[in-house]
């Protein structure tokens, strides 16, 4: 597998050995902040549409429409981001995601 370098960033500029404050820049203000780790976390609720409906059908062909709208219509969304660091900067970087229904 390839190494992950510094030179290697996202389109925001977020990549390895950034300080903190220049991750916060980036991202805003974390939930928790610790010398060496910031943590972002996001939940929202959002409607199921039309393609995910598609998608829902295949799993439960026999629900009734009524069935599915009821169980699925809106599903909640969450987001998490660890960012840890050492003496050279960023060294860590996870992002995770789920949907639940």
């Amino acid at each position: 597998a390839p190494q992950i370098t510094g030179q290697q960033k996202t389109e925001s500029g977020l990549g390895l050995g950034l300080s903190q404050l220049a991750v916060e820049r980036i991202l805003g203000r974390p939930n928790t902040r610790s010398k060496y780790k910031l943590i972002y976390e996001f939940q929202v609720e959002k409607k199921t549409d039309a393609d995910g409906f598609k998608r829902l059908r295949k799993s439960y062909p026999n629900q009734s429409e009524e069935e599915l709208h009821k169980s699925f219509d809106t599903y909640t969304f969450s987001a998490r981001i660890e960012a840890r660091f050492n003496s050279s900067g960023l060294n860590y970087l996870v992002v995770s995601e789920s949907e639940v229904y």
